[in-house]
């Protein structure tokens, strides 16, 4: 009979004493473990295991976002408290620390049963990685299968499992694959670097007369996302501009108002874009949600009757409202 293999992930926080790698470093917003959480359920992984010291308001919020999404989690102090927890038949993914991938191809290298992902050594490729041997430095990640774990009663309690699984996998001759260096030079493969998992990005169209500004609306967004207040200012900012200008038209006042519509509208598109690079789920699926495309088509309507009501000034009102739509 074949039995059922359970995948497992194993993540930690705070084992690396440089701040650049850690996972409670925040990158568009979102910590590195809750990027990393989500790596771990795109590869379907149904239990988050992480290795920390105690849950800090980091660790929680990861919790929150693998149990929303149906997974198992829980917490270990201790390395050897882990054994005892896989099947011989379950596969468990490793992390290191401050690793974050932001391509989908990279999953697939993650994807085809056990394996211990490397690097070629080399004084461009190496930025922090652990050194395998003369030739090959650790790409950070690895898939075991669940007797790895066993050879973990043989250490002491205080043991970092990461660096003891991988050596544990090497001496067992584990099979070994080497990541092409190109997702090292693109970033899409990193280790405690500073890029954006949304490089693929062009969230901001929705089919307004705003689009030629995706781009700018899009790096807008980036911006916001390192800070809060400046986001909250754009929302709250982009609400006001738009009842202003439905104002403003109100009063026959056409071109400030439409300006202010324009103004408020790519507030509240940038602040969108800040909101959804915010949300660490890049790879493990979107909550189903229309207000981001949705609600900018508020604005666009106000834009559009105001537009109306300054052309009914000079057209009749079937001609204004065509020409409006135009």
């Amino acid at each position: 009979m074949v039995q059922d293999t359970t995948r497992i992930a194993l993540l930690s926080l705070d084992s690396s004493d440089d701040p650049a790698r850690s996972n409670r470093r925040r990158v568009q917003g979102a910590s590195v473990l809750e990027r990393q959480v989500d790596i771990c359920l795109a590869l379907g992984c149904r239990k988050i295991w992480l290795h920390a010291p105690h849950l800090d308001d980091t660790g929680i919020r990861a919790q929150h976002m693998a149990e929303k999404a149906g997974a198992q989690f829980r917490l270990f102090a201790q390395g050897r408290q882990l054994l005892g927890s896989l099947r011989q038949q379950d596969e468990l993914v490793v992390l290191t620390e401050g690793l974050l991938l932001s391509d989908q191809q990279c999953l697939r290298a993650l994807d085809s049963g056990p394996v211990i992902l490397r690097i070629p050594a080399g004084a461009e490729t190496e930025e922090g990685f652990e050194r395998l041997d003369a030739t090959h430095v650790w790409a950070g990640a690895m898939v075991l299968p669940g007797r790895a774990v066993e050879t973990l009663a043989e250490l002491a309690q205080d043991i970092e499992p990461v660096s003891a699984l991988l050596r544990a996998a090497r001496s067992a001759r584990l099979r070994e694959a080497d990541i092409p260096e190109e997702w090292l030079n693109e970033a899409s493969w990193s280790l405690g670097g500073a890029s954006d998992p949304h490089s693929g990005g062009g969230q901001a169209g929705s089919g307004s007369f705003l689009d030629p500004f995706a781009p700018a609306i899009e790096k807008a967004g980036a911006y916001l996302c390192e800070r809060s207040n400046l986001a909250a200012a754009a929302g709250i900012g982009s609400i006001m501009a738009v009842a202003g200008g439905a104002v403003a038209g109100f009063y026959g006042w056409f071109s400030a108002g439409l300006f202010l519509i324009a103004l408020g509208g790519l507030a509240l598109r940038s602040w969108i874009a800040c909101v959804l690079r915010r949300d660490p789920r890049l790879f493990s699926g979107q909550a189903p949600s229309r207000w981001p495309r949705l609600a900018p088509l508020a604005a666009d309507l106000v834009a559009l009757s105001l537009l109306a009501m300054a052309l009914r000034q000079v057209y009749a009102a079937e001609t204004a409202i065509y020409t409006a739509l135009l």
